[in-house]
């Protein structure tokens, strides 16, 4: 009986140590979301995207994280508009993301803003977003975005 009760009590005992670092990276986890309120972030997601919404938000994210974000023309639309390029990350490897490819297909643009303001807050105020460490990656890779 004085042997089954020393292995329940380990196994107790590692179940509650499990549960522990669980509890604690769940936390880690999960702050840049439950810290952070939406005055916070500069894109709202959960409307229609248009070109203008994501130059303004492009802006104002820049300005907001000038050490992080850079914007860039690359050209001009045949509509006379910039063809705008933002780069996020101060790495030498280059990761190129594509947004608006189609007409109408303003979900990529908000998704790829919608990222930049998440993954910038993050590695601003935590260096963490969902595990990943955002100080290291954005140190060495700047992501090449390509919106409109």
């Amino acid at each position: 009986m004085a042997g089954k009760d020393k292995v329940n009590k380990k196994t107790m005992i590692t179940i509650l140590r499990l549960v522990f670092v669980a509890i604690i990276l769940w936390g880690a986890i999960s702050i840049t979301t439950s810290a952070a309120t939406s005055s916070d972030f500069v894109v709202d997601p959960y409307h229609e995207y248009a070109y203008e919404n994501m130059l303004e938000d492009a802006n104002k994210l820049q300005e907001k994280y000038p050490e992080l974000i850079r914007l860039k023309s690359i050209g001009n639309s045949v509509e006379g508009r910039d063809l705008a390029l933002i780069e996020f990350g101060n790495g030498e490897r280059k990761i190129f993301l594509n947004g608006a490819t189609h007409a109408r297909e303003y979900i990529t643009t908000t998704y790829l803003m919608y990222m930049i303001d998440r993954y910038a807050y993050a590695y601003a105020n935590v260096g963490i977003y969902d595990g990943y460490d955002l100080s290291k990656i954005l140190n060495s890779i700047t992501f090449c975005i390509y919106l409109w």
